[in-house]
């Protein structure tokens, strides 16, 4: 039994870890694409870490693994809905406990409230 829940840690802690790392590879890339200037895209942790991607791959990975060999068309339409409902209630969360924001969209079209933004919405459904 005690094999199992190691197990089952040292998935979540590489899960985490992976999506904390591809977040932040992908938010460096957007910004190099976007902007044409390749810039340290370092958020809440020091390193190349973004903590909202871990956390909402660990969320989208325990919601979906039951259905895992389902259509990927819908795997990735649910991706979008858990992610980014995962961003936008951490992100009311932060504010509402903490007083600050780490992300803001509002200058940027297809957002929702600033909270969630289309672009990021889609890299939720490919996670």
């Amino acid at each position: 039994m005690k094999n199992k829940w190691q197990k089952l840690f040292y998935h979540i802690i590489w899960l985490f870890l992976l999506g904390a790392f591809a977040g932040f590879i992908f938010e460096s890339l957007w910004h190099l694409i976007k902007n044409g200037v390749l810039i340290n895209k370092q958020g809440l942790w020091y390193g190349p870490f973004k903590p909202i991607y871990g956390t909402g791959l660990i969320i989208i990975t325990a919601l979906l693994y039951r259905i895992k060999d389902k259509n990927p068309i819908w795997l990735f339409i649910a991706g979008i809905i858990i992610g980014s409902a995962f961003e936008f209630i951490a992100s009311i969360f932060q504010e509402k406990v903490f007083s600050t924001y780490t992300w803001s969209y509002k200058s940027f079209n297809y957002n929702l409230d600033g909270r969630i933004y289309l672009p990021y919405c889609i890299v939720w459904g490919a996670i």
